[in-house]
């Protein structure tokens, strides 16, 4: 049977979407890659809280982290192993991931 990329692809998304939020492993703020909660809110929300601490006149740091590289280096043992241990992906003994 010929499954579209597209379609695996969504069920991936969906399988680790679902998995996510069952096991509440994202922390609240987390921003991106989450529905309803995207760059653009996480944006929203620091620019409205620097504009609060700046009519307050409270002291701040801001440190901003470019992590837009990040997946060029990532460990892929490491990260099938934390897929099957949050049991959003398996692997069978022939390699090939399966959900």
């Amino acid at each position: 049977m010929f499954v579209s990329i597209i379609g695996y692809s969504s069920l991936i998304d969906l399988t680790i979407t679902l998995n996510v939020s069952k096991h509440n492993i994202l922390a609240d703020n987390q921003h991106a890659f989450r529905r309803h909660r995207s760059c653009e809110s996480q944006l929203i929300l620091t620019t409205n809280d620097l504009a609060k601490h700046l009519d307050s006149n409270v002291i701040m740091d801001l440190v901003v982290l470019d992590f837009s590289e990040a997946f060029d280096v990532i460990l892929h043992q490491r990260l099938l192993w934390k897929l099957d241990f949050y049991g959003i992906l398996s692997t069978r003994n022939d390699g090939f991931p399966v959900s």
